[in-house]
């Protein structure tokens, strides 16, 4: 069996190190996030946090439970 090359580990200091925070606020009507920090000034996205019911699918049984299938 051959034998894996062992991963090579570098360790690099530098004088400034930059803080990575990301923050999600998943509400009710919208899923807020921070999508990254640009000239000191928070850049943020959002997308809809409820996805709404729909009555295209059908029901079917498989391994005794049913499930509702959606067709796309």
């Amino acid at each position: 069996m051959p034998l894996r090359p062992q991963p090579k580990i570098i360790s690099v200091k530098t004088a400034a190190m930059e803080a990575i925070v990301r923050a999600v606020d998943v509400g009710r009507g919208n899923t807020k996030f921070i999508t990254g920090i640009k000239n000191a000034e928070l850049c943020c996205e959002m997308f809809p946090s409820q996805a709404y019911p729909t009555d295209v699918g059908q029901r079917i049984r498989r391994l005794g439970h049913y499930r509702l299938m959606l067709r796309f």
